[in-house]
């Protein structure tokens, strides 16, 4: 882990923009064979290969809460988990009782990952930490995100496709955990 670690130090601000386009690619690849509907091994394949993704992403986040916390990441990680639970509950109920067709938030969705993607190649060239606000925008995407993919999910999946619809909705729960989990971490920073 040092190795890495210091090879990551030393490359500075691209280390993170570097680790995140990996993680695109193999969350592109996983998300192919998820979607693979002649073969429900792929698709299993698919979605474990995304679990492994998201656990080496999460192992340096949740190791920098308990350097944080004193070795209690338990303060941040806990209500962070409880406040992304309440969220995607939320949501999800909004999409299930309302009737309301959400698919006029993918255009949303478009513009906000363009200008996250521009926000984070940019802090990444100054060196800027991109702080709470960023953690803060990025939540408000990705309670974007669950409302479309539930919509989309509940509107346009069949049945047979319950391995690339828990995909899309474990992708989104995690990435918006990752957000509120940074977010909980900066406030304490301030």
């Amino acid at each position: 882990m040092t190795g890495l670690s210091s090879m990551l130090k030393s490359m500075g601000g691209f280390a993170w923009l570097i680790v995140m386009l990996a993680f695109w690619g193999g969350t592109y690849a996983a998300q192919s064979l998820a979607a693979n509907r002649a073969s429900r091994g792929a698709q299993y394949a698919g979605l474990g290969l995304y679990v492994v993704l998201e656990a080496l992403i999460f192992i340096p986040l949740i190791w920098m809460v308990s350097l944080k916390t004193q070795g209690n990441p338990a303060q941040i990680l806990l209500p962070a988990c409880g406040v992304t639970a309440a969220l995607v509950v939320g949501l999800s109920v909004a999409v299930f009782f309302t009737g309301v067709d959400f698919s006029f938030l993918r255009v949303a969705i478009v513009i906000g990952s363009i200008c996250a993607l521009g926000a984070v190649i940019v802090f990444s060239l100054m060196g800027i930490n991109p702080g709470t606000w960023f953690a803060l925008a990025m939540i408000v995407l990705m309670a974007t995100v669950i409302l479309y993919q539930t919509w989309m999910i509940k509107d346009s999946c069949e049945t047979d496709q319950h391995v690339f619809a828990a995909f899309i909705l474990f992708s989104a729960f995690v990435t918006l955990l990752w957000y509120v989990i940074s977010f909980f971490l900066g406030r304490r920073e301030d």
